[in-house]
């Protein structure tokens, strides 16, 4: 199928609109644009780079059981199985068993171990496509709002830095969908300029 043709597809037509519906009211960190940007962004990318329906569904949904009360079980009845096991495979807990917050630092390590622990190449391609969309708004923003970009991030620039770098670095050798990965390749690199001097992702 060809990009637009999965984009237009009744299944994924209905994952957008459920997207729609869950971050109904949701802003992006630091911003006023509605919260579905960013989904929307992730699931084009993933069709423009060739991804299947499963895949796209996932992007529009990927931050659905992170970020609502959306749970796993609710998702695939919704969407199905694999769909739902896409998403969870990059979702984050923020809380613990007790509710409380888990730091930010323990996330983000959590997120790497288990991409780590995954062989799925469309775990991969989701989390690239996730990453490639962030990167890019934070060199946009950058263009556009100079330093300012980093008071969003509590953590500030260098440890966001560090995170992304390292995500980047783990995703890219598993990514299946080659125009995918040269994207985030990019983004990467030009993200990585923005800071103190470090290894730019995907190189040796």
């Amino acid at each position: 199928m060809t990009a637009a043709a999965v984009l237009y597809s009744p299944r994924v037509r209905t994952a957008l609109l459920l997207a729609e519906e869950a971050h109904r009211g949701q802003r992006r960190k630091g911003s006023d644009a509605p919260y579905i940007v960013h989904p929307v962004a992730v699931a084009a990318a993933l069709a423009g780079a060739g991804a299947g329906e499963d895949l796209v569904c996932a992007g529009y949904l990927h931050d659905v059981v992170e970020d609502t009360a959306w749970d796993g079980a609710r998702l695939a009845a919704a969407v199905g199985p694999r769909v739902a096991a896409l998403v969870l495979a990059v979702t984050e807990e923020k809380v613990d068993a007790a509710g409380a917050p888990i730091a930010w630092e323990v996330r983000k390590e959590r997120q790497l171990a288990h991409l780590a622990g995954t062989d799925d190449p469309e775990v991969f391609a989701l989390k690239a496509a996730d990453l490639l969309v962030n990167l890019t708004d934070i060199a946009l923003d950058q263009a556009a709002e100079g330093d300012a970009v980093w008071d969003r991030f509590r953590r500030g620039r260098e440890a966001q830095l560090a995170y992304y770098g390292a995500a980047a670095e783990a995703v890219l050798p598993r990514v299946a969908l080659p125009a995918l990965a040269q994207a985030l390749r990019e983004a990467a690199a030009a993200v990585a300029r923005l800071g103190p001097a470090q290894k730019v992702p995907g190189t040796s």
